[in-house]
């Protein structure tokens, strides 16, 4: 509390007496302070969406334009949502091209489009915004100091379709589906689809039951079971051992008959869940089409106390920004909802980010991808141009568009071979063909060996990643994936029933060309917890096309510490080319149902620097440690 003392004042006190010197730098102090208060009251500028007719039960995206378009001209530090359930329709959303990592690209229609904004705060009050159709309902392009928070964001009739087994008739190898109720189910022709008509083809879709996943419909952990050992439950649309087409047929109701679609039949109570593709055309086949929220060209941005219950691709998709925030961000299925999955991809993914990307306090849960991403991107050389000009394609069709180099970037040159950095050069611009067809530009001569056979990628877009008390749970594929030369810091997270390992360690220049060995790497006091039968907890190896060809180590400095570690198999870790692991303190326990197995342990090929130390076990007595050929045993300490 401020107490000012007026000169009248100060005489009637016989002990304070000022000079009119000190008096006046008090008069001074007073006039500043009230200067530096109505400043700060002007600088915070809140706008109120409900002023520009955002209303429950209405289209929500002209109203969040509007807004939007205010905060602009206003200079406003604030836009503040009501609270309450908002719908989001693509045929009045603003729609602009956009070229999507690892999705679909194409023209999009998006509900809330930040777009060249500094300082702005979007504040929800758990504000529930429910997309309609084919939309991404949150971008954020070339902002600086923002943040989102207080915001859910739902689809009315999710991108998947699921379906719970109710009986199974092995004479006829068929079961029956009971199909969750929302709406857009048609058999044709002998197949299932689900969809959902808007006003315009564009934003309408279809999809069929393939790129399918099974769940234990208590549990809600994925079943492993496209390596089960006694045959696999994909889903397919011909029958080999018949030869002749598999068959789905309407029973009544929301159930189905299917008839033949799998080698192995499913157990009553489970689930199946799938994104569904049916050709190469928006409305029909391609499946990554609306992911929940796109950064790109981004600084400093915040995501706070916000939850994705579904989108149809992933739920943060992130690319050349720098120095990103997710707190308290939730990608799970809606409560209540019935829905076994949250979104058709990755919960979160940052490809050819820098700064340092930070994750509080989130929970990842029921996606049909990995939990977490975080990686660069390897460019083919496809001709040399000149002593410093390079041809280069972007070889995956998911990352057409994608920026992965700019004026000033320093690039390295690696053999596509051996994925082994041999050199670096200064870019000095970058000219785009197309999408996929760029001429990079460099500064000085290239070494002469430089040209086809060779991969580039960024050296300045490395992003640090800081992993802690977080959860990532039942998801297809794995818990963590990261590839990126910058400090990775995973501490006190829970990592639970991935269907593949928990965390891998990979890098590319085959399939989808992920960039970045790994330098620094702490993993401590965390738990994992492992369902597959046979795979690792940790996978650190580039991908096989690119190992054989040298055995210099390709990731490096991994510290595995003071983790609780449950699995069924005992296999801890395989690694290729790694240099200098260590495996501390870590305890391990058996999942499985009877006797553990022998622990399968660490196997490591071409690598070197390995320690392991402190293991401990109340359900092994010791664990190989296989290089190269050469094994020896690991005994637990009591």
């Amino acid at each position: 509390m401020w107490s000012i003392m007026t000169t009248e004042n100060c005489q009637k006190n016989s002990h304070c007496r000022l000079s009119p010197l000190v008096r006046g730098e008090r008069l001074w102090l007073w006039g500043l302070l009230l200067c530096l208060l109505g400043a700060a009251s002007m600088s915070a500028r809140t706008l109120e969406a409900v002023d520009y007719g955002m209303r429950a039960g209405e289209d929500a995206t002209p109203a969040l334009r509007r807004a939007l378009e205010a905060c602009r001209a206003e200079g406003a530090d604030v836009l503040q949502l009501p609270p309450g359930r908002y719908e989001l329709h693509p045929e009045q959303a603003f729609e602009q091209y956009r070229a999507i990592s690892n999705h679909d690209n194409g023209r999009k229609a998006i509900g809330l489009p930040l777009v060249d904004f500094t300082g702005l705060t979007v504040r929800g009050q758990q504000t529930e915004l429910i997309c309609h159709g084919q939309m991404v309902p949150l971008v954020i392009d070339r902002c600086r100091d923002l943040t989102i928070e207080g915001i859910t964001i739902d689809w009315a009739v999710p991108f998947h379709i699921q379906g719970k087994v109710v009986a199974v008739d092995p004479e006829h190898r068929s079961y029956e589906l009971a199909l969750l109720d929302d709406g857009g189910y048609t058999v044709e022709a002998g197949a299932l689809y689900h969809g959902e008509r808007t006003g315009d083809e564009r934003t309408s879709w279809r999809r069929n039951l393939e790129w399918g996943a099974w769940f234990d419909g208590e549990t809600g952990a994925m079943i492993p079971a496209s390596t089960a050992p006694d045959g696999a439950l994909n889903y397919h649309r011909w029958d080999a051992l018949t030869d002749a087409p598999s068959r789905v047929e309407a029973l009544g109701g929301n159930r189905v008959c299917l008839t033949r679609v799998s080698e192995r039949l499913p157990e009553v109570g489970w689930v199946y869940v799938a994104k569904g593709r049916a050709g190469r055309t928006p409305a029909t086949g391609l499946n990554r089409l609306s992911p929940a929220v796109h950064i790109t060209g981004s600084t400093d941005v915040t995501l706070r106390d916000m939850t994705i219950h579904h989108a149809g691709g992933m739920g943060v998709i992130a690319e050349r920004s720098r120095d990103l925030s997710l707190q308290r961000l939730q990608v799970v299925p809606r409560p209540g909802s019935g829905r076994m999955i949250s979104t058709t991809a990755d919960a979160t993914h940052f490809v050819g980010c820098g700064g340092e990307i930070r994750l509080e306090d989130c929970t990842f849960a029921n996606m049909m991808d990995d939990g977490v991403n975080v990686h660069g991107v390897y460019v083919p050389v496809l001709e040399r141009l000149a002593d410093n000009r390079l041809g280069v394609r972007v070889n995956h069709f998911q990352q057409a568009g994608h920026v992965f180099a700019g004026a000033g970037d320093h690039l390295q040159f690696s053999r596509a071979a051996t994925l082994q950095a041999e050199a670096s050069r200064l870019v000095e611009r970058v000219e785009w063909i197309n999408e996929s067809y760029a001429i990079l530009h460099f500064s000085e001569a290239l070494p002469s060996e430089i040209g086809p056979g060779w991969i580039v990628d960024n050296l300045d877009w490395q992003a640090d990643l800081v992993m802690r008390r977080c959860t990532v749970r039942n998801n297809r594929a794995r818990s963590v994936l990261v590839t990126t030369a910058g400090r990775v810091r995973i501490e006190d997270c829970r990592f639970l029933n991935p269907s593949l390992m928990c965390i891998l360690m990979e890098g590319d220049s085959h399939y989808w060309f992920e960039s970045g060995a790994v330098q620094d790497v702490l993993i401590r006091g965390n738990r994992f917890r492992m369902i597959h039968p046979t795979l690792p907890v940790f996978r650190i190896a580039p991908i096989a096309s690119a190992v054989l060809a040298t055995d210099a180590p390709y990731h490096r400095n991994i510290r595995v510490v003071d983790n609780v570690i449950e699995t069924p198999s005992g296999n801890l870790v395989e690694g290729r080319r790694v240099g200098d692991l260590c495996f501390l303190d870590n305890q391990i326990a058996y999942t499985g149902e009877g006797e553990p197995p022998p622990a399968s342990g660490f196997t490591f090929e071409r690598s070197s620097g390995i320690e392991v130390q402190g293991l401990g076990s109340s359900d092994w007595a010791v664990f190989p440690l296989r290089q190269d050929g050469t094994e020896t045993a690991v005994e637990v300490q009591p």
